[in-house]
């Protein structure tokens, strides 16, 4: 691995730095965070020592006592052995209390380098500057509680070495280039404002945003408890009172059911909007050069960069709510960071509520190369039989069996399921659409919403043909797609259109040297 330096490093630069002593509250927030999740598990021992003991109170205040002081030593201990220093065209970091660590990080390994800034740092002007390494696991590269300036610096000379490192890998391709290597930090440079957001756009984020209704498998034991909650907050004869004014047992109770329900998605709703604003308040996406800078959040102030040719694929998607608002949200993948779901959820730049005109318009400020609108193919109408048959109709028929034997026959109306759930299925067979030019490559799913995939050609690592013994015999195949950002299949597509994808994209790989990572 060859380093290059175009200055010679003063002592200054390459002697090891300390952070400020204000990043051991950073420390205390981190070791907190890890004592919940690990720790507390395994104080159940304690737990039932506490509750029967004599002396409750002195115990307890012991065991506080000791899991605080814990707790503040080991951030304390953390701040003070951790040490960096630049390197030419390195990062190097010790720390360690117990385990001494010593990682040296390449610039040109580096994956995103983002600077935050929370609140607790405000007051002191100091920021954390996050650097992700493709495989690494969140934190290990973080140096907390530096200045502001400072953090800017050492991004700007990872992006100029970065830039330079794609220059020369053009050079070696043979590749002609317009303009001569320009060596001027990205600071110096302008910043084209290419799209904001406005309280507006994030509560149109937070109602659009899928998230809200994860948070609903969170709130599965509050429907299981939902008896026990009404009979907390109203006696029997209140409750009997509300059931009558409301129409009577039947009537009344499927209404206060329908009332809860309503409750716990206006709940969901008033979540997502707040951590929407929490988190894109004040949203600014800047393009200066090749790199992509996003500034926001409320409480803790984020700034991401991401280089255009890290971006593997653009997906433009909404919800049934979004359809309906006329929003969708535009999601900048990167690399997946080698099977880690974690990192390759944090992998995901959101650019959050644009319309489709100004999703068009960002898209096409990112992939340079401009295209017209890419001409779509349906799937085959086989993949409605298949799903009705073999998706529906199939496990219904088997968790049926026992039943028929049993001669319990009303089972079988169930068998009706297929034929209800034609229109559903068909309108998912209408959204399942694909297209390519020389370039790019689009597929398109969605039942009421949509999800939109556009990736560009030479990025995707292979390609897979399969196909079953219903499809070879109505040559019909499925393309699997895989990039470094995940994957995506075409189902039931003519094999003449599989094989032509097949051969263009691997032509593609073969040909087109340009850097995919």
């Amino acid at each position: 691995m060859t380093n290059e330096s175009n200055a010679t490093p003063t002592t200054e630069q390459t002697q090891w730095k300390r952070l400020s002593p204000v990043a051991s509250v950073y420390y205390l927030f981190k070791t907190v965070k890890a004592f919940i999740g690990q720790a507390v598990p395994s104080l159940a021992p304690l737990v039932i020592v506490l509750l029967n003991s004599d002396d409750k109170a002195l115990i307890a205040s012991l065991a506080a006592v000791g899991v605080v002081t814990l707790l503040v030593s080991s951030s304390l201990l953390q701040y003070w052995f951790f040490q960096y220093q630049l390197v030419d065209n390195e990062i190097k970091i010790n720390q360690g209390v117990f385990k001494k660590q010593h990682r040296v990080i390449n610039f040109d390994r580096i994956q995103n380098i983002n600077i935050n800034q929370p609140i607790y740092f405000r007051p002191f002007e100091l920021v954390i500057l996050v650097i992700e390494t493709a495989g690494s696991k969140g934190g290990e590269g973080d140096l907390a509680g530096i200045s502001q300036p400072m953090a800017e610096d050492i991004r700007d000379k990872i992006l100029l070495r970065q830039s330079q490192i794609k220059v020369e890998q053009d050079e070696a391709n043979n590749q002609t280039l317009d303009d001569p290597i320009d060596t001027t930090l990205a600071t110096e440079k302008t910043d084209q404002l290419i799209s904001t957001a406005s309280t507006g756009d994030l509560i149109r984020y937070g109602l659009s945003n899928n998230g809200m209704y994860i948070l609903l498998a969170f709130m599965a034991p509050v429907f299981n408890k939902s008896e026990d909650i009404i009979d907390y907050f109203f006696s029997k004869a209140e409750l009997n009172a509300i059931v009558e004014a409301l129409g009577g047992k039947l009537i009344g109770g499927i209404i206060i059911v329908v009332a809860l329900i309503l409750s716990v998605f206006l709940l969901l709703m008033l979540i997502s909007v707040l951590g929407s604003i929490l988190k894109f308040h004040n949203y600014r996406l800047t393009l200066t050069d090749e790199t992509l800078k996003r500034k926001s959040g409320l409480i803790n102030t984020q700034e991401e960069s991401l280089n255009l040719s890290k971006i593997q694929a653009i997906a433009r998607q909404n919800n049934f709510i979004g359809h309906w608002l006329g929003r969708e949200n535009l999601v900048l993948r990167q690399a997946g960071g080698g099977g880690n779901k974690q990192q390759t959820r944090n992998n995901l730049f959101i650019v959050p509520a644009r319309t489709a005109e100004q999703s068009e318009q960002l898209i096409k400020t990112l992939y340079t190369d401009h295209f017209d609108q890419i001409e779509t193919h349906p799937i085959n109408k086989r993949y409605i039989l298949k799903t009705l048959l073999l998706t529906l109709l199939l496990p219904v028929v088997l968790i049926s069996i026992p039943f028929v034997i049993q001669q319990h026959f009303w089972v079988m109306s169930f068998y009706l399921l297929p034929l209800l759930c034609y229109p559903l299925v068909a309108k998912r067979w209408r959204n399942y659409r694909y297209g390519k030019t020389g370039e790019y490559g689009l597929i398109r799913t969605g039942f009421i919403g949509h999800k939109q995939v556009l990736f560009p050609l030479f990025k995707v690592q292979r390609a897979t043909i399969s196909q079953s013994i219903v499809q070879k015999r109505r040559n019909l195949a499925t393309l699997t797609i895989y990039l470094a950002s995940g994957k995506m299949r075409i189902p039931y597509m003519p094999v003449e259109h599989a094989r032509q994808w097949f051969d263009q994209i691997y032509a593609k790989i073969e040909t087109d040297a340009r850097p995919w990572f």
